[in-house]
């Protein structure tokens, strides 16, 4: 069984926060904590392409919707769709509505490509899921971009308006 997030945080000596609520399976329901704690609120999507086997997350500010046709032009992939609840439980050992960017802490594959917003360069703090819907961790920016390089996989910022 995979290390959850949180004690990977703390082997590293890793600050972060954790907040308990009831489960968030999309932003809209997280508005109301969004609104009572500044920061970047990350929402992720994971992708596939027609053609290619790994996997690309695209991890974006909570309150911005992705246009997948626009995606595809910018980081030159083709034929993007949402990965399966299947491909999500076999790669990041994770289901729906629990996707984060901290399951890249055991996905020893590293062949999940991953996408940031750049939108989350104004910010000091972001949140995210520790791999369950019913928390968020806030974490200091350059603590989560540290964290995100040690994983090894690919990283690109990317504009999503």
């Amino acid at each position: 069984m995979a290390m959850n997030p949180e004690e990977h945080l703390k082997q590293w000596g890793v600050p972060f926060e954790r907040f308990e609520h009831e489960p968030f399976f999309s932003f809209t329901e997280a508005e109301d904590f969004a609104a009572a704690h500044p920061g970047g609120h990350t929402k992720n999507l994971l992708l596939k392409a027609s053609k290619g086997a790994g996997l690309i997350l695209v991890v974006l500010e909570g309150h911005k919707r992705c246009n997948l046709k626009a995606l595809q032009g910018e980081i030159g992939r083709g034929g993007l769709s949402f990965a399966s609840p299947e491909r999500m439980e076999e790669v990041l050992q994770l289901k729906p509505g629990s996707v984060s960017s901290l399951a890249l802490l055991h996905e020893t594959a590293r062949s999940v490509t991953v996408y940031l917003d750049t939108g989350f360069k104004k910010h000091t703090h972001v949140y995210m899921h520790p791999n369950q819907n019913t928390a968020t961790l806030k974490l200091a920016l350059d603590d989560w971009l540290k964290i995100l390089e040690r994983t090894g996989n690919e990283l690109h910022w990317i504009d999503i308006d």
